[in-house]
């Protein structure tokens, strides 16, 4: 009867750590990292003084924009401009009418050269009044694009204006251009 007890204690002693045992690996954990996308985004010159132009007559800023990613991740770049009174932006290539002008933008990484005026013949380079994302096509030309720049990533904003080829307007005119960041993909 002894070796029977004794049997019986030596094995409930043994259950009991293998409960514990069993118990231990009932669970595990999984630690969730999250970071929240800060999205934004700054320019380097805030405007663009032409000054006087002829009707007609195209000029392609002499100096870039540099538009940094201030966000904590990649960004796809989206522009739009507002039009002043009495003139309206065109997006096409073709041949523009009285009070009508044309605002091009190319984004290119820093440190290529400057398109020059026939580079903006393409309607994918025309800012209209609503929001338009860039692409590889969109916005761009040779090296670079306002798609899915890194977080304080630098991109070269080069901008283009066609005047109306005859307006009555001879007050000086303002035209706003917003870049705005979003995503990138």
């Amino acid at each position: 009867m002894r070796k029977l007890f004794l049997f019986l204690v030596v094995a409930g002693f043994l259950g009991l750590c293998m409960a514990d045992l069993v118990s231990a690996a009932d669970t595990a954990d999984i630690t969730v990292t999250v970071t929240c996308r800060s999205l934004g985004v700054t320019v380097d010159t805030a405007t663009w003084p032409i000054g006087f132009v002829e009707a007609n007559s195209e000029v392609v800023k002499a100096a870039t924009i540099v538009v940094t990613n201030t966000g904590n991740a990649s960004e796809t770049y989206q522009l739009k401009l507002i039009d002043p009174t009495v003139w309206n932006a065109v997006q096409t290539d073709a041949a523009l009418a009285a009070e009508k002008y044309q605002l091009g933008a190319i984004f290119q990484t820093t440190a290529t050269a400057a398109p020059v005026a026939v580079d903006y013949v393409d309607s994918a380079d025309f800012v209209s009044t609503s929001y338009v994302a860039c692409t590889a096509t969109v916005f761009a030309k040779t090296i670079g694009s306002g798609v899915n720049v890194a977080a304080s990533g630098l991109r070269d904003l080069w901008l283009y204006f066609r005047a109306p080829p005859s307006t009555a307007e001879t007050a000086a005119k303002s035209i706003v251009v917003t870049v705005k960041a979003i995503a990138g993909a």
